[in-house]
């Protein structure tokens, strides 16, 4: 594997909010080759934060959380996981010059 041409391409995905993409280059090769691991890294991490961002968003204000991108993508990502918990997530544009 090309390591610099593989983050590359994953830093690429990310700007353009392609989850999808971060999902088929990450999360699916990690699940398929180490599930143990994919489930203690991505699953029962998220599920363990999402108690805590639910409270932590539980305001009218606007908050902000950064994770590494793994932890957003897919049916165990916490965007889908805070969306299922009733919560609106929105993606924040930045310029990349």
């Amino acid at each position: 594997p090309n390591t610099g041409r593989d983050l590359r391409m994953l830093i690429a995905a990310w700007r353009r909010g392609d989850l999808g993409q971060i999902e088929r280059d990450v999360l699916i090769p990690t699940q398929q080759q180490d599930p143990r691991s994919y489930q203690r890294l991505f699953v029962a991490r998220n599920e363990l934060w999402v108690p805590q961002l639910m409270r932590l968003l539980g305001n009218t204000q606007r908050e902000m959380v950064l994770v590494g991108t793994g932890h957003l993508a897919g049916p165990h990502g916490l965007i889908h996981l805070l969306q299922a918990n009733g919560l609106q997530v929105t993606p924040v544009e930045v310029s990349h010059d």
